[in-house]
C-alpha cells in the first residue's frame, strides 16, 4: 500500500509540475509588434494623466464634435487594442519589412494574401518608440465591403477612416478623429 501511495504522490507531483503556465504570456513568442501591450500601456498613461478627448465625426455633408472630460480610454482605443497579428493562425500570414535611418525605424507587416482582415500595418518609430501606427483593415461579405484605415499618433491622438459599400444602397464614408489634451 505504501508503494501505491508513493507512486500516486509521485504522479501527482509530476502532473502539477508539468502543467505550469505563464500567466503574463511572456513565454509565447511574439514575432510581430505587441499591439495589445502597447495600447494598454497607452490607456494607463492617459488615465494617469487625466487626459480629455475631443472627438469629431466628419461625413460628406457635416461634422459633429464632442468633448469628453471623463474618458474611458479602454473603449476609445479598443479598435487598436483588438489588433493581434500574433495569433498562431496568422504567424505565417504576413511579410515583415523594415527600414532604419538613424534613430528612425519604419516597420511594415503586409498580408501575403487577402484572407486576413488586417491587410497592412506600418509602424513609424523614433528611438524604438512608436510615433505613428497605420492599420488597414478590409472586410468583405455577401452584403457589404468595408475598408478602415486607422491612424494612431500617440498620446491618445487617432483617426479612423471608414468606407462601407453595401451591395444594395448608398456608400457610407466617415472619418472619426480623436484629439487628446489636458483639462
Amino acid at each position: 500500500m505504501k508503494r501505491f501511495t508513493s507512486t500516486i504522490t509521485f504522479l501527482l507531483v509530476l502532473l502539477v509540475a508539468s502543467c505550469k503556465t505563464d500567466p503574463s504570456g511572456t513565454n509565447k513568442a511574439r514575432p510581430f509588434f505587441n499591439f495589445q501591450a502597447y495600447f494598454l500601456n497607452e490607456v494607463a498613461l492617459l488615465k494617469k494623466n487625466n487626459v480629455v478627448l475631443t472627438k469629431t465625426v466628419i461625413n460628406e455633408n457635416s461634422s459633429e464634435t464632442l468633448v469628453i472630460n471623463e474618458v474611458d480610454w479602454l473603449t476609445e482605443l479598443q479598435s487598436f487594442i483588438a489588433v493581434d497579428i500574433n495569433k498562431p493562425a496568422l504567424l505565417s500570414a504576413y511579410r515583415t519589412d523594415s527600414l532604419q535611418n538613424g534613430t528612425r525605424t519604419l516597420i511594415q507587416y503586409k498580408a501575403k494574401d487577402t484572407s486576413p482582415q488586417i491587410r497592412n500595418i506600418v509602424i513609424k518609430q523614433n528611438l524604438n518608440i512608436p510615433d505613428t501606427i497605420i492599420i488597414t483593415r478590409i472586410m468583405s461579405n455577401t452584403y457589404v465591403s468595408s475598408t478602415e484605415i486607422m491612424y494612431y499618433y500617440g498620446n491618445g491622438n487617432f483617426e479612423i477612416n471608414v468606407e462601407n459599400n453595401p451591395v444594395a444602397g448608398k456608400k457610407i464614408a466617415f472619418v472619426l478623429k480623436g484629439v487628446a489634451g489636458k483639462i
